[in-house]
C-alpha cells in the first residue's frame, strides 16, 4: 500500500513547485512591471525549490528510518502524490480558469 504521507506531502511540493515555475515564468515576462514582488520566495527561486524539496526528501526519508513505509511505499506514494500535484494545478489554472475567465465575459 502506498504511503498516504508521500502522496500529500508530494502533492503540496510539486503543486507549490508549478505554482512557482509560472510565477517565476509570469515574473519574467514582464521584468519592466512597477510592482516589483517583495516575496522572497519569487525573489531566490531556486533556493525556495531546493529547501522545500530537501525538507520533502528529509520527511520521507525519515518515514523509512522509523520504519513507518518501506521504501517501495514512499516510492510509489511519491509518483502518485507528484503526479496529482501537478495535475490538479495545471487542472486548475489552465482548464478551470480559462473556462472561469471565459463566462466572466458573458
Amino acid at each position: 500500500m502506498p504511503s498516504s504521507h508521500a502522496q500529500s506531502i508530494n502533492f503540496f511540493t510539486f503543486f507549490a513547485t508549478a505554482a512557482l515555475f509560472d510565477a517565476i515564468r509570469i515574473s519574467s515576462l514582464n521584468p519592466d512591471a512597477t510592482v516589483k514582488t517583495p516575496s522572497i520566495f519569487l525573489n531566490h527561486p531556486w533556493v525556495t525549490l531546493g529547501m522545500m524539496h530537501c525538507t520533502t526528501a528529509t520527511m520521507l526519508w525519515v518515514r523509512v528510518l522509523e520504519d513507518y513505509h518501506t521504501p517501495a511505499q514512499i516510492l510509489v506514494g511519491t509518483i502518485i502524490g507528484s503526479s496529482f500535484g501537478y495535475g490538479w494545478y495545471y487542472l486548475a489554472h489552465y482548464y478551470i480558469n480559462h473556462h472561469f475567465e471565459g463566462m466572466l465575459e458573458l
